[in-house]
């Protein structure tokens, strides 16, 4: 019998777990746009399934499954499922023909608001057929437990190839499931954990002490000299966040639906904005993000006297490589407040230099310890309360979460078909009912806007919106003296 080979999901790992109820998921999904004119056959469910089949035993958590530990007093583990099926999985949907970007933006938006099956590998794959000019697209859910944006890429490179015509899959697949752990196995691995709890109840406490006063604005808490001198411009809180993000229309309770906006940033254009005005590329991200919010906000009636605040996660190199989603969270403003295209970027270039040099981003082990610290059976309840009593969206502690993933820069294939474009889509949880994040691929950064509709109707306005405002930075930085 083969020996049972387990792992333990890492904090991080088990607090996404907590997304999941009636109105949220932990999914991550990724729309892949192929065109496979240069394939010799059908690209059918038989086709992908045949590559598939090849590449899966290069993913191992795709042939996995979660177990409990007994009266939730750990973190669950992957354990291999030795009933897994691939066709489960891998399925198929078409679109009328022509299907345009619209309908497959929709359909992608009914999958992913969707839950996985907790007791199958987290993960999906649906075959989108009836793409106009001949092509297919690919939708992959899977949780956030199984993939985050870093290791997403690396589950993606496994299944991506550099040339059309993807090498040979090995004779024989020769996966044999390991067998699950007993419960008393699970509980005696538990009691080594509970162990370290005193150490990570003094790191939470440590960390937070140093890490606070770096960010929050406790200048603006302390009392003000009436006779002395008003601050303006930059000093007047243009590099601490606000004592308490603005309330808007996206900040309220969510539904279960999710739709989904996309656009193409061209990176020779953003290089080109951030080398005009000594910036970077995540500060252009971010002016053109604001942008964006500040024309939806105009029309929808929000608040645009002060700055939203975004959370952004910041990838952290694990000590291992079986450790799991290793991140931390920067917090940053978005000056939504600003008319000017140009002073909203000098804004969001000010203020990111500012977290830099304080090291604003919450440590890493701060958060691992926190989560580790309490038992599953208490973590994950609390968790699950917070955001189904409103407790969160009374806290309100940011605005919405973007990201910016790293992607290739090279032509990748799929099965043969040439990859034209990667769009994200990503969590929502209750108070946060928009999610910006872009992946990097091949010149352009794509942009993903993922919305509860009955919030925020129109996501692809926005995403058209962070392109028109890229637009806009471009002819200012042509206008310059030095241009």
């Amino acid at each position: 019998m083969k020996r049972s080979t387990v792992k333990q999901l890492s904090p991080l790992d088990a607090a996404f777990l907590g997304l999941d109820n009636s109105t949220m998921t932990g999914n991550i999904t990724s729309i892949l746009v192929l065109d496979p004119a240069a394939v010799d056959e059908p690209f059918d469910l038989a086709h992908l399934l045949e590559f598939l089949g090849g590449r899966i035993g290069r993913v191992r958590a795709f042939r996995q499954r979660l177990v409990e530990v007994p009266l939730g007093l750990d973190r669950p583990y992957w354990v291999d499922d030795d009933r897994f099926d691939l066709r489960y999985h891998v399925r198929e949907s078409a679109l009328p023909r022509p299907g345009g970007m619209a309908q497959l933006l929709e359909l992608a938006g009914r999958l992913h608001e969707r839950p996985l099956d907790m007791t199958h590998p987290l993960w999906e794959a649906y075959l989108v057929t009836g793409l106009e000019g001949g092509r297919v697209a690919i939708i992959n859910k899977t949780h956030h437990v199984v993939i985050d944006g870093v290791s997403g890429m690396e589950v993606l490179t496994a299944l991506i190839d550099l040339q059309p015509t993807p090498p040979a899959p090995p004779a024989s697949d020769d996966f044999e499931p390991a067998p699950a752990p007993s419960g008393v196995s699970l509980l005696a691995r538990s009691a080594v954990g509970m162990l370290r709890r005193p150490e990570q109840a003094w790191t939470v406490v440590s960390g937070l002490a140093k890490w606070a006063p770096a960010v929050l604005p406790f200048d603006a808490l302390k009392p003000r000299n009436p006779l002395a001198p008003k601050k303006t411009g930059s000093a007047a809180g243009g590099d601490a966040l606000p004592v308490r993000p603005p309330t808007t229309s996206f900040n309220a309770q969510i539904s279960r639906r999710r739709r989904v906006g996309v656009a193409d940033l061209p990176l020779a254009d953003v290089r080109a904005v951030k080398n005009a005005f000594g910036t970077s590329v995540n500060d252009v991200v971010m002016a053109v993000t604001a942008g964006a919010l500040r024309h939806w906000l105009l029309h929808d009636g929000g608040i645009l006297s002060a700055p939203l605040v975004a959370m952004v996660p910041v990838a952290v190199q694990a000590e291992r490589s079986d450790q799991g989603n290793f991140v931390t969270a920067m917090f940053t403003t978005l000056p939504t407040h600003l008319d000017d295209p140009v002073a909203r970027l000098k804004r969001s270039s000010g203020f990111s230099r500012s977290a830099k040099k304080k090291k604003g981003a919450v440590p890493p082990d701060v958060l691992t310890s926190a989560m580790e610290f309490a038992p599953p059976v208490i973590f994950g309840r609390a968790a699950r309360a917070v955001f189904e009593t409103g407790l969160f969206r009374a806290m309100r502690p940011f605005n919405l979460v973007i990201s910016n993933v790293p992607g290739g820069s090279e032509q990748a294939y799929v099965a043969g078909a040439k990859l034209e474009a990667i769009y994200p889509v990503s969590v929502l949880t209750d108070g946060l009912g928009l999610n910006v994040t872009l992946l990097g691929y091949r010149g352009n950064l794509h942009v993903g806007i993922t919305t509860d509709p009955d919030l925020v109707p129109d996501p692809q306005g926005i995403a058209d919106q962070m392109a028109q405002e890229l637009r806009t930075l471009l002819d200012a930085a042509e206008q310059l003296p030095h241009a």
